[in-house]
């Protein structure tokens, strides 16, 4: 009757635990064969009796306890004695040997004892495990975030460093992608500029080199981006012209920038810059001087701002590469002279004023002898009516401020 109250109490303790989300020891197989064997032999219809009473007392046991800690597994204990009601029912009916396996199933019992004690010494419930399991994670969760970031910054600046040539500083290196109003895109380092020696007198601009390391200086090369250094007129160093000649026939400038504040080119500026492919004029412009971007024979497309007034003579003559010159807003542009030869053999000369058609400026007055001549790549011409006049006597528009031979082998 002693080892059946043990193999009760067992059963009781299994089903309760097993009720929590923890797997009993009776639940194996060998386990269970044990029990059933030790219960049926030498059993009577009374011992049977018993043995269910005893365990659907032990179980309620459990079940009190469990509310003391959780509300929730109350329900669930209660689930647990109808199901150790039926086992004990089960094992009652079934048969089996004796002794070795009744050994066996002690041994169980003390290892679910054994394991019992050690949940109750730290109080620990499978929920609360749960519960620290999760922080855990969200605190990982939050270090791998910052550990993402942490190799983004790092790797961001790496792809800094890789831009840069061998043995470079970060600060002599500033890559910089311009892009123009005709479109143009350049990249250059921008502290380039930093190293420009300025020469500046009553606001003319008449030179600008490079100074090296050694205190030597060089013609500009490249892309230049030049800049005021000074905020405005009161400061001698502030320039509002670019003199005659500053940077004529220098065959290694490609690309230049030209900053606020200046309102005239001087004739021969850019002349014979053979490698020039673009120029940003700043909207403060308002002449172009004679000569000024004459036989730059590499210059593609530049836009022109509506402040400009006057293109000098010859300005343009001979840009064998030239297709577009555009004016935005060219409708209101302030232009009202363009100079006599001023695209003279511009033979790629296609676009001018739109982005798309040739149209002549809405405040144009006079346009000088030869001024597109050999321009064979216009197709069509539209004149403002600033430059029409009244119809003739058969019906034809009257033009005026038409310089002679200003459209010569164009149409």
């Amino acid at each position: 009757m002693k080892k059946r109250r043990v193999l009760a109490l067992f059963l009781a303790l299994s089903m309760a635990l097993s009720s929590n989300g923890f797997t009993a020891l009776a639940a194996e197989n060998d386990s269970v064969v044990a029990i059933e064997a030790d219960l049926s032999e030498g059993t009577d219809e009374t011992d049977g009796e018993n043995i269910e009473s005893d365990t659907n007392d032990e179980i309620e046991n459990n079940a009190s306890e469990s509310e003391d800690g959780s509300q929730d597994n109350t329900g669930e204990n209660g689930n647990a004695s109808e199901g150790g009601n039926d086992i004990s029912e089960g094992e009652n009916a079934s048969d089996g040997n004796g002794a070795t396996d009744g050994g066996d199933s002690s041994g169980d019992n003390g290892e679910a004892e054994s394991d019992n004690a050690a949940l109750e010494e730290t109080g620990d419930s499978e929920d609360d495990v749960l519960l620290e399991n999760s922080g855990d994670e969200g605190d990982v969760d939050v270090s791998d975030k910052e550990d993402v970031l942490d190799d983004a910054e790092s790797e961001k600046d790496v792809q800094v460093v890789d831009d840069m040539p061998e043995n470079a500083e970060n600060d002599e290196i500033r890559m910089y992608t311009f892009t123009d109003e005709t479109g143009m895109s350049v990249t250059y380092n921008r502290n380039e500029k930093l190293n420009y020696n300025y020469t500046v007198k009553d606001h003319v601009l008449t030179s600008v080199t490079k100074v090296n390391e050694d205190g030597t200086e060089e013609t500009l090369t490249g892309v230049v981006e030049l800049e005021q250094k000074a905020s405005d007129m009161s400061d001698a160093q502030y320039y509002t012209t670019i003199a005659a000649s500053v940077f004529n026939n220098n065959k290694k400038i490609t690309y230049v920038m030209i900053p606020q504040g200046v309102t005239t080119i001087g004739d021969d500026a850019f002349k014979d810059c053979t490698e020039l492919k673009g120029i940003s004029l700043p909207v403060s412009l308002t002449s172009i001087g004679n000569n000024a971007f004459r036989g730059c024979t590499k210059l593609i497309q530049l836009s022109i701002p509506k402040a400009v007034t006057s293109i000098g003579s010859s300005a343009f003559e001979d840009d064998s590469s030239l297709f577009m010159v555009f004016i935005k807003d060219y409708e209101y542009s302030s232009m009202t002279s363009i100079g006599e030869a001023a695209f003279k053999n511009c033979r790629k000369l296609e676009i001018f004023g739109s982005d798309t058609d040739f149209v002549l400026p809405g405040y144009l007055e006079t346009i000088g002898k030869f001024a597109f001549e050999e321009c064979r790549s216009i197709k069509k011409v539209t004149l403002p009516d600033s430059l029409k006049d009244q119809k003739k006597s058969d019906g034809s528009l009257l033009v005026r401020g038409l310089g002679e031979g200003a459209f010569r082998n164009c149409i």
